[in-house]
């Protein structure tokens, strides 16, 4: 191919992969064996550096073990001001994601092998510099500890 064919198509792949900038994107495992609802998961999120609108997904990988079509989870953000948690929150939010996993006919919405990898968003926020952000997650199902989940991350983008 010819050298003059390629340098549209890459130019291209880097304008549209700049659309977002990911600043963050951390997983934590739960225990395959049942995720304890009491085990709330906490991330720190590092501050940001200029201010702007900023995104927050929350990505959820499940194994075939787990018993229902879906979840609930409750996610908490805590927006500190100069980097500090030892401060007052200047915002805080809590949001109920209702996560549908599997299908009417118990397919899963995604697909996989041994993992099915899911991604929700959670929240648009408006930063200033130096702002920082805790992030809280846990279930909120009927049962105790549901198994099958393997893992709960956040990613925070900057729009």
């Amino acid at each position: 191919m010819k050298a003059w064919r390629i340098v549209p198509v890459v130019l291209l792949a880097i304008m549209v992969s700049c659309d977002e900038q990911k600043l963050y994107d951390h997983y934590q495992h739960t225990p395959l064996s049942g995720w304890a609802r009491n085990d709330t998961l906490t991330f720190l999120l590092p501050a940001v550096k200029e201010k702007g609108t900023y995104l927050i997904d929350l990505g959820l990988r499940i194994n075939s073990a787990y018993p229902f079509t879906g979840i609930t989870l409750v996610v908490e953000q805590y927006v500190y001001p100069h980097a500090s948690t030892t401060l007052l929150p200047t915002a805080f939010s809590r949001d109920t994601l209702n996560c549908k996993l599997f299908d009417d006919n118990g397919k899963p919405k995604k697909e996989g092998i041994n993992l099915f990898q899911y991604n929700y968003h959670v929240k648009q926020f408006n930063l200033s510099p130096n702002d920082s952000i805790k992030v809280q997650v846990r279930h909120v199902m009927k049962r105790e500890s549901p198994e099958g989940i393997a893992d709960v991350g956040i990613k925070l983008l900057k729009e």
